[in-house]
């Protein structure tokens, strides 16, 4: 977690809200200016009143600059006095102004190979990264990384295979968004051969259409109006099935984790007693300082003195202040 609150989160609903808010502020307090006038009355003094619509003006002003700036940068939410944090979901205490941090183990020895501090809400777009770092770390020319269900990305995954990385991933079991109890797109037989898919009831469903901006492919069929078991598939006209273009890469990590299951049970080994030592040692899962550069510094002090622990339980510390000694200045 960061160092601040979510009350000064800003999201373009909310700083369209509060600049409705002020508007009509200033004009109930111009309305009770008209109505002292016609009364010949005054509950405050004209300085008084000037003052307070200044301070409403100046705060609508500020207002319409952030959601102006955030527009302009595409942005969907920004914390103030942090910028670089965001709003995201945390284990324990729900949804907190926070940092993702990344974390790739050594599976020889258990020492944290390398470690990333970044503002991404989610790990879809970090396997690549980090398994680059690990790589270079380590100097290895090929490398078996495993991951959990978050970062099972298609895309990322080739680009892992590209460098010499074997990446093993699980993916999400795929439901029917609209109704969990019709049929899954698990139960759907994807032919590469003849790039169409059969249903349940052994209907072909032919490739319809490719949406570029999905990077999906889509698949349907004329068949599903007199289909037996349509009650069972969709509530729609038809059914359809998506296939993302690197379904296939996605596919292949996936099945790593399935034909050997100890990838994920060595994974789950590796990776979270790190993250429980660091936790301990910060007491309260949050850093102390604003700024993702100096957060990140943080974390580097913790992984360090994790790595130091780890490594005194592996040579003990005669043998860490030897090899201190013998490493170059």
């Amino acid at each position: 977690e960061a160092v601040a609150s979510r009350k000064r989160v800003m999201t373009p609903g909310s700083l369209e809200k509060e600049i409705a808010a002020i508007e009509a502020r200033i004009s109930e307090y111009l309305a009770a200016m008209d109505a002292a006038d016609r009364e010949g009355t005054a509950e405050a003094g004209p300085a008084n009143v000037a003052a307070a619509l200044d301070r409403l003006r100046n705060r609508r002003d500020r207002a319409r600059t952030q959601a102006k700036s955030m527009a302009e940068e595409g942005l969907k939410q920004r914390v103030d006095l942090e910028r670089e944090a965001r709003l995201m979901k945390t284990a324990r205490h729900g949804h907190q102004v926070a940092y993702n941090a990344q974390t790739a183990v050594d599976a020889k020895h258990g020492l944290i190979a390398a470690f990333d501090l970044t503002s991404e809400g989610n790990d879809q777009r970090l396997l690549l990264p980090m398994a680059k770092q690990a790589k270079e770390a380590l100097d290895a020319q090929t490398l078996n990384v495993v991951a959990d269900t978050g970062y099972a990305n298609g895309e990322q995954g080739q680009a892992c295979a590209a460098i010499g990385v074997t990446a093993a991933v699980p993916r999400q079991k795929t439901v029917n968004a609209t109704n969990p109890r019709l049929f899954s797109r698990e139960v759907f037989i994807y032919d590469a051969a003849s790039d169409s898919w059969t249903c349940p009831a052994g209907k072909t469903l032919v490739r319809l259409y490719l949406s570029q901006s999905e990077q999906k492919t889509y698949y349907g069929t004329k068949a599903c109006a007199g289909c037996a078991l349509k009650l069972q598939c969709t509530t729609a006209r038809g059914r359809m099935i998506a296939r993302h273009l690197f379904e296939d890469a996605k596919q292949a990590m996936h099945r790593r984790t399935v034909e050997d299951p100890t990838w994920m049970k060595r994974r789950r080994e590796l990776v979270e007693h790190p993250y429980g030592f660091i936790k301990w040692l910060m007491g309260y899962p949050n850093f102390l300082l604003r700024g993702r550069t100096k957060a990140k510094s943080e974390l580097a002090l913790l992984v360090m003195s994790f790595n130091m622990k780890r490594t005194i339980n592996i040579l003990g510390v005669p043998g860490l202040l030897k090899a201190l000694q013998a490493a170059p200045a």
